[in-house]
């Protein structure tokens, strides 16, 4: 199952895909959740094999470390700041080939070594990514350019 989060953006996109969906016949198989309220979204990060972000304009993604901090595996396009904030912890691809997307999807689901590694790193990747340590880091480079 595949299981778009979040509402989908401008008036035209929605529509559009669900009319995609539809045409490929997979209503059964895909759906779009709209707006979710806090419990609800633990509910799908908690229920994903999986967080997969093929978008163009992410710049620092804090969907990526939500996910990476539930322990959801990451598979994403390299656009913009997603492999800064990736970083090992993710497969980060190079291109948005469905096929290619598909083939990291299964690997991370079907490879139960890669899946190991993905989680140990993406707890660690989470944690240097969360407010403690950032807000200690931005502290720090205050200091060094006040004191500099």
């Amino acid at each position: 199952r595949l299981h778009l989060v979040g509402s989908p953006l401008g008036e035209r996109y929605g529509p559009a895909l669900a009319g995609f969906v539809h045409d490929l016949g997979l209503e059964g198989a895909v759906s779009v959740t709209g707006s979710l309220s806090g419990g609800e979204l633990e509910a799908y990060y908690r229920a994903a094999d999986v967080f997969v972000c093929a978008s163009d304009h992410e710049g620092f993604c804090v969907p990526l470390v939500e996910a990476m901090g539930h322990g959801v595996p990451v598979v994403a396009y390299g656009a913009t700041a997603v492999p800064e904030t990736v970083g090992d912890a993710g497969l980060v691809l190079p291109t948005k080939e469905p096929l290619r997307f598909a083939a990291a999807v299964a690997r991370v689901v079907g490879d139960a070594v890669l899946r190991r590694r993905l989680l140990a790193t993406s707890a660690r990747r989470a944690a240097e990514l969360g407010v403690a340590t950032s807000a200690a880091r931005f502290v720090e480079l205050v200091r060094g350019a006040v004191e500099g």
